[in-house]
């Protein structure tokens, strides 16, 4: 899975790559289009793209309650707990990919052995917008030896949240 914003020319110079890769045999290429701008959407069909469209937050389900679910997935994710494969709709390609390479080799070794008890939780969210259907989160996560803070990207494409940063702090 890639992303790429169509919204400058550069970004198009890239999806063109991609849709070469594609075309050889590679994964299939995901074009975000920040405008309603039918060129930029042209363009990114005639390259074998998929076109995804930003939403309004008006359109968007609650962030808070959103990011909480996320934040409680990715521990889950982190402890072996819950298989990656699970956040595959709900992240970008870094992010899941950086998910996959980080925690999917532990998971399955743990899950082979026995049941895995998560004891982390997600014990408050803060959460700032600096733009139309942009949400930036901080979670506090506490239940391990001390409490650790989470804090994700989320951005509103085709009328739901995706998370395009996860980073533990």
């Amino acid at each position: 899975l890639y992303l790429c914003d169509t919204g400058s020319h550069a970004a198009l110079g890239v999806l063109r790559q991609l849709a070469a890769r594609r075309r050889a045999g590679g994964m299939p290429v995901i074009a975000l289009c920040r405008s309603d701008s039918p060129g930029a959407i042209s363009q990114a069909l005639a390259v074998g793209g998929i076109v995804l469209t930003a939403t309004g937050r008006d359109a968007l389900p609650d962030p808070r309650a959103w990011a909480a679910r996320l934040g409680q997935a990715v521990v889950e994710v982190c402890s072996a707990g819950r298989p990656v494969t699970q956040l595959v709709r709900w992240t970008s390609g870094p992010v899941y990919d950086e998910l996959l390479d980080r925690y999917a080799p532990r998971a399955r070794q743990r899950l082979a052995r026995r049941r895995v008890v998560v004891d982390e939780r997600v014990r408050s969210v803060h959460l700032c917008e600096p733009a139309d259907g942009v949400v930036e989160a901080s979670l506090v996560i506490a239940g391990g030896p001390r409490p650790r803070g989470l804090a994700l990207r989320l951005e509103g494409w085709d009328g739901r949240w995706l998370c395009t940063v996860c980073e533990w702090l």
